[in-house]
């Protein structure tokens, strides 16, 4: 990446691949791309930046999505994280036919309280938004 002229570069958060069960496995990630990954790219000349959430698809864990809320604050002190990110509907999420409620669940509001308390920004994943609504999406709110 240096090679081909990559000065930094911003990772989200995203699902491993299988449905996590324990913070723990999230707050070990997040450590992970805010503190190894920085490191390991600074030694190529490259800042690398990150995005800490809670996946979509994961989120629709209410206990789980708590929990590792709960310990996100901590990560937006450190200057290599960005904000939110990536939030938006996983793709168990219902369509969209309707307008939605007036107030979604508590577990889907979640992943975007911690972000007006510390002023970050959030990053959307647009490619389910878009399967379920037929305005376009915004990659990055703010």
């Amino acid at each position: 990446m240096a090679y081909a002229g990559v000065v930094a570069v911003a990772e989200p958060a995203f699902w491993a691949g299988f449905d996590r069960k324990y913070p723990e496995t999230f707050i070990d990630y997040f450590r992970q791309i805010s503190e190894f990954e920085p490191t390991r790219a600074a030694q190529y000349g490259i800042r690398h930046y990150c995005w800490v959430a809670v996946n979509p698809k994961e989120a629709e864990n209410p206990s789980l999505s708590r929990e590792v809320l709960r310990h996100m604050p901590e990560f937006f002190q450190k200057p290599t994280v960005l904000g939110v990110g990536e939030t938006g509907l996983g793709s168990r999420a219902p369509a969209w036919r309707a307008p939605p409620p007036r107030r979604p669940p508590a577990w889907r509001a979640a992943p975007c309280v911690p972000c007006p308390r510390v002023s970050r920004p959030r990053v959307s994943h647009p490619g389910a938004l878009r399967s379920r609504c037929r305005a376009p999406a915004t990659p990055v709110e703010g």
